[in-house]
């Protein structure tokens, strides 16, 4: 049997900023979609957030797929996931991770909630393949995850978010 191999790639798509303005903090939220590569494997669209605390600003990192490795059989089933996600850092640091299957995560209590809910993992330059939990799953519909970077200082945290669609189309 022939196992397919796709490397994840990012879609070109139209720039969407939104900006909402938060109760209590001040708090703020930014995404949009972004390119980073258009060449092989099924399609991969990233969308970017931040939700900035109030004295707390939010992570600045890119994310780079190119590492990343998905097997999937004939059926669009993954089978593994190999190499890592790779994170640039900017001007904010991050201290931890967390990748989880919520969408759509735009507000700041929605990313807190989701960022809470998961076990944070040290953060490193590299997500492992792993931490997306995509093994087994059927990509001839999508699926969604999210990496959630966290900067924390004195118990208030804000964010950086990915939100990931993986898809098995050519």
């Amino acid at each position: 049997m022939n196992t397919p191999t796709h490397r994840p790639r990012l879609l070109a798509t139209a720039a969407l900023l939104l900006a909402c303005c938060l109760p209590a903090c001040g708090n703020q939220m930014v995404a949009w979609p972004y390119d980073d590569d258009t060449s092989g494997g099924p399609p991969v669209e990233v969308y970017e957030f931040t939700a900035t605390a109030a004295s707390v600003p939010a992570p600045d990192y890119t994310l780079d797929l190119d590492e990343l490795l998905v097997l999937l059989d004939a059926d669009s089933l993954v089978h593994s996931v190999t190499g890592a996600a790779c994170l640039t850092p900017g001007a904010v640091p991050a201290q931890t991770f967390v990748v989880t299957q919520a969408a759509a995560l735009d507000s700041y209590s929605k990313l807190d909630a989701a960022y809470l809910a998961a076990p944070p993992a040290p953060l490193t330059d590299t997500i492992p393949g792993a931490a997306f939990t995509l093994v087994g799953s059927d990509l001839s519909k999508p699926k969604s995850r999210t990496l959630i970077l966290a900067n924390s200082d004195d118990g208030v945290r804000a964010y950086q978010a990915f939100e990931i669609l993986f898809d098995a189309a050519p």
